[in-house]
């Protein structure tokens, strides 16, 4: 009897020390929003773009998300609606539209860097664990990856964002502040 509660006891410990030696991590996958019709002011999604925004919720299916951010124009949004629906999540504008920046009103065509600050601020504050989908323009993800600490980037800025490519994710994770990035397509 003494030996087997020995033995539970000592499995019992192991157990717990492996629990504590399992690193929390934060998981953020980046990516540009889908395909815009660039002869209108605003960039509204094309029928081609709606179709990539329905392959992203289908290529997060089973993955669990906690954290949904787009900057704020309004294809960023278009692009993760599906997602926050599939997911039945928060889709979160950065800054939001309507707000006050410097003091113009946040609108889809105020200058894309507005969002590059307040976008880092909140992928930094994600607690431990956290899964978060970030859906930017090209002007801004490599600055903001490269902000936040990712180091693989081509550049940190958009000179040499892949401009006719729609279907990058650069997954980055955050293991107690070793930054690790990873490439991969989606949706077709």
């Amino acid at each position: 009897m003494k030996i087997k509660a020995t033995l539970n006891t000592l499995l019992a410990l192991s157990l717990m020390f492996a629990s504590m030696m399992v690193q929390a991590h934060t998981e953020i996958y980046f990516l540009r929003h889908a395909e815009v019709d660039m002869s209108n002011p605003d960039k509204p999604l094309l029928e081609s773009g709606k179709q990539r925004a329905i392959a992203l919720a289908k290529h997060f299916q089973g993955k669990e998300i906690t954290h949904l951010f787009v900057t704020f124009f309004e294809r960023n949004k278009e692009t993760g609606l599906p997602l926050a629906k599939s997911k039945n999540i928060e889709l979160i504008q950065i800054p939001k539209p309507g707000s006050q920046h410097e003091g113009k009103e946040v609108t889809n065509r105020s200058k894309g860097k507005i969002a590059i600050k307040p976008m880092l601020k909140s992928i930094k504050s994600l607690p431990d664990g956290s899964v978060a989908v970030v859906i930017a323009n090209s002007g801004n993800l490599f600055p903001i990856m490269s902000k936040y600490g990712v180091t693989q980037i081509p550049c940190p800025s958009k000179k040499c964002f892949p401009k006719k490519e729609f279907d990058n994710i650069w997954k980055v994770t955050n293991t107690k502040g070793v930054i690790t990035m990873s490439k991969t397509r989606y949706g077709n």
